[in-house]
Parts: C-alpha cells; structure tokens; sequence
C-alpha cells in the first residue's frame, strides 16, 4: 500500500497555511454569490447542486433552514427560514 501524505486526508483548514485563508462569509457575500455565478440560468438540479458546495462553506448561511423556490420569469429564490425570512434571488 503506498503511503499518503497527511494533507491528503486532512480538511482544507487543517492544512497549515490554509486556514488563514479560509473565512466565513457574510449575509452580502451569500447574496452576491447567489445573485451571480450564472446562476439566473441553471437548472433546477444545477442550482441544487451550487447551492451545496456553497453549504460546506461557514458563514452567515450556517445552520439556517431555507427553501428554494422559481422565480416568475426564470431564475431561483432561496428563503432563508430564520426570524426574518431573508430572500435571496439570482440575477439575470
């Protein structure tokens, strides 16, 4: 059996000089990424799946239920289900 390095089993933070590069996003910064990336134009499965690798990165959007929803005239809305319902929508 060959021998892996520690980094290939360790998450990205634990890597040392990554985790200072590693931050957690803001509320702005979740809808920005939300509102660009192309996503106005995904399909409901690619949106899905964007959304998931935006998931595994900590910030503001952890640990929130939400709901995504279609937006009249194309494109995806995610409603945050905290205390005050925050909506984001993508943009054309």
């Amino acid at each position: 059996m060959a021998h892996r390095k520690w980094s290939a089993v360790m998450t990205q933070s634990q890597i040392p000089g990554n985790k200072t590069h590693i931050k957690e996003w803001t509320k702005d910064e979740i809808a920005a990424q939300i509102a660009g990336n192309g996503n106005h134009s995904k399909s409901a499965g690619e949106f899905q799946k964007w959304w998931r690798t935006v998931q595994s990165r900590k910030g503001w959007h952890t640990s929130k239920g939400y709901t995504i929803s279609a937006k009249g005239g194309g494109g995806w809305t995610i409603t945050f289900t905290d205390s005050d319902n925050t909506a984001m929508s993508t943009s054309a």
